[in-house]
């Protein structure tokens, strides 16, 4: 019986081990992302962006005080594109649709990128849950899989053009990033930099090097040329320096970690990482040659990623006055930086094993992703369950009715969510609006 049992959950395991199929590939990767990009959870971040689209498609919708703005021409081809979806389908369904196809975008990019590597099912799996389960980044901030913004588009590019670059089809691979480059002119930008130095290693040619780079010039002059109207425009604007130190002070992450004291403190454990990281994928790279082509171009992305990161550190601390850098974000490829050496790691340790160790392997892993995607599938529910609170005492529903619709202590619901309520502090309003 228990054999029986065993197999029965052996044989589609070793199955999906086995299968190098993109399509498998794909399926697994989308339903692992859905749940960590779960369709009906708002970020602020997403809030801010999908306001901002709607304003580039319908600025007559907006007041001229309106906080919401971006005066800036760079970020003209999504948001606009943004805004018309939001124009269509409103926020709410303009999000769940975006979120939902952002998802099936992600999943296509890496089942693209990873089969190219030929990895398993469960082995590119374990890339993500070890990916998702770090934090998604070394130190920064930065993050890959949280929400729908049109860096989020860029690098789901990136990973076809790493995709692409990985079967030697390099004109390809920077067209496509140029096409990240319009969704994000950083994210795109220094991934599709990397790509080229990639292609040279690989082909030790100039000429193809300088060809490619002038494709990409080619394909992005356009952007650039809006992004130095922009700079032309604001520098002869008076409070441009104000306005930078403004953006710079609201988004903390992008000025850190000299400009507090205690930030370099919290970042310690993020810039070990990356400098054993980087130590340790250069040994490799120097010492260990027995791996494929594929293998040895992610890894040398890994390695520029890495000591981009390391070396930014001296950019950083000379601008923790001037702030100047603030809105370029040097440490923006902590990220993908890290899921890029967690693949070459993972290519690495399990691309050689026996049949017999990677049908163990395959179950274990097997375990490994279910257990990380119950976190996942809580999480949401967890999330749902704060919204429906919040929401009920927003609408006024009475307490103890509420506390019952949610399996909730009332205690619980009076302490966390009370403050939803209409009726929250309506005599201190009286008093404070009342006659003396």
């Amino acid at each position: 019986m228990i054999d029986r049992l065993f197999g029965f959950v052996d044989r589609p395991v070793q199955r999906i081990e086995r299968s190098r199929s993109p399509v498998v590939l794909f399926v697994c990767l989308a339903a692992l992302l859905s749940l960590q990009m779960w369709f009906l959870r708002w970020t602020g971040n997403e809030e801010n962006y999908f306001q901002l689209a709607y304003r580039a498609f319908a600025p007559e919708r907006f007041s001229q005080f309106s906080a919401v703005f971006d005066s800036s021409h760079a970020r003209v081809v999504p948001l606009y594109l943004l805004g018309a979806v939001v124009q269509l389908l409103g926020y709410d369904g303009a999000h769940a649709v975006g979120r939902v196809l952002m998802t099936l975008l992600y999943a296509a990019g890496l089942a693209y990128f990873f089969s190219a590597l030929r990895l398993s099912v469960w082995d590119a799996l374990l890339v993500l849950v070890l990916f998702l389960a770090a934090g998604q980044e070394l130190f920064g901030g930065e993050w890959l899989f949280d929400g729908l913004e049109s860096k989020t588009v860029a690098y789901a590019l990136v990973f076809f053009a790493f995709g692409l670059a990985l079967r030697r089809r390099w004109i390809a691979a920077i067209v496509v990033g140029g096409a990240a480059t319009y969704m994000h002119f950083l994210v795109g930008g220094f991934w599709t930099v990397v790509i080229l130095i990639g292609q040279w290693f690989e082909t030790r040619s100039w000429r193809e090097l300088l060809r490619g780079l002038a494709i990409y010039v080619v394909l992005t002059l356009p952007l650039a040329g809006l992004i130095l109207w922009d700079e032309l425009a604001w520098a002869g604007t008076p409070g441009t320096d104000l306005a930078d130190k403004i953006y710079a002070s609201r988004n903390m992450l992008h000025i850190v970690p000299f400009t507090q004291r205690g930030q370099l403190w919290d970042w310690l454990p993020g810039l070990v990482n990356a400098f054993v990281l980087l130590v340790a994928l250069v040994v490799v790279a120097s010492r260990h040659r027995d791996r494929s082509a594929e293998v040895t171009l992610v890894l040398r992305a890994a390695i520029v990623g890495l000591a981009f990161l390391v070396a930014a550190l001296g950019p950083a601390y000379l601008d923790r006055h001037t702030q100047i850098l603030g809105k370029l974000f040097l440490f923006r490829p902590s990220s993908l930086a890290l899921l890029l050496a967690l693949t070459v790691i993972i290519a690495l340790i399990f691309g050689q094993l026996s049949e017999e160790a990677a049908a163990v392997k395959a179950l274990i892993l097997c375990a490994l992703v279910i257990a990380f995607s119950w976190t996942l599938v809580k999480k949401n529910v967890e999330w749902m369950r704060h919204t429906a609170a919040t929401w009920l005492m927003q609408n006024g529903v009475d307490p103890w009715e509420a506390a019952g619709y949610l399996g909730m202590n009332l205690k619980t619901l009076i302490d966390n969510y009370g403050h939803h309520q209409p009726s929250h502090q309506a005599g201190a309003r009286a008093g404070i609006g009342g006659k003396r």
